[in-house]
């Protein structure tokens, strides 16, 4: 996942006129980053990209800023890393990093009321970006294990392994949270545009409890993502299908 997401940064990147002067690894469980850091040094870069994941990101931005030539290299990294205890267990370094993630704006109507119950259940934030993609790939396979299973006269529930996977992948406009999803044969049932690129400030990295990090930048212009992606009101979707059987009269009728 790490490796692709870096490999395709770099071909974009080189497509729209950067320039790649290091291409390196790091292995799982590896503390000393300062080798590695040393050898991309040597090309001279502006930016240090490393969609990985912590611990080992931490590692990484706390010790670029100990390796000449890295001292003001701007750090970016992705989803990975976008979550609130990075901050704090990477520390100063990791102010004005960029990080790119899930977003949804909170002109949304249906997210905004998600976001006030969780936190009104947890106490804060969601920690980490995908708390919408998890609710909705939850209420869509609890839609397609209905629709799928089976029920004997014992009362035995049988819930077909095929039968469950062809449920999914019928599912055709159901009105999310991150957007007006179908899925595909492969379960693939992301819009593909809830993403923003974030920016961590000195009081996201003095605590988890200052979650999230602003937004700077949506491939769609900030709440534009609203109208695009997500309807405002849930009553908006006219027509869900799960598992290319009877439509439900709205999502809401998914637990």
């Amino acid at each position: 996942y790490t490796e692709g997401l870096a490999s395709v940064f770099a071909e974009v990147f080189a497509e729209l006129g950067g320039t790649v002067t290091s291409f390196e690894a790091v292995n799982k469980g590896d503390t000393d980053m300062r080798p590695v850091l040393t050898t991309i040094a040597a090309g001279g870069p502006e930016v240090l990209y490393f969609p990985i994941f912590e611990p080992e990101g931490n590692f990484v931005g706390a010790q670029s800023q100990e390796v000449p030539g890295l001292e003001s290299v701007t750090l970016m990294g992705a989803d990975g890393l976008l979550v609130k205890s990075f901050g704090p267990n990477t520390g100063p370094a990791a102010v004005g990093m960029y990080l790119s993630g899930p977003y949804i704006s909170e002109d949304v109507s249906a997210y905004a009321s998600f976001l006030e119950t969780y936190e009104a259940n947890t106490g804060g934030p969601p920690p980490a970006g995908f708390a919408a993609h998890a609710y909705d790939g939850a209420n869509i396979l609890l839609a397609s294990i209905e629709k799928a299973a089976i029920v004997d006269d014992d009362g035995t529930l049988h819930i077909g392994r095929q039968a469950l996977r062809d449920a999914v992948g019928s599912t055709y406009r159901y009105g999310g949270l991150t957007g007006i999803l179908s899925c595909d044969e492969y379960g693939d049932c992301a819009t593909g545009e809830a993403l923003a690129v974030f920016q961590l400030s000195a009081d996201n990295v003095a605590s988890e409890d200052n979650w999230p990090p602003e937004v700077v930048y949506t491939p769609t212009g900030g709440s534009e993502i609203a109208g695009r992606c997500a309807p405002t009101d849930i009553s908006e979707v006219d027509e869900v299908v799960i598992g290319g059987t009877a439509p439900l009269s709205k999502p809401g009728s998914v637990v």
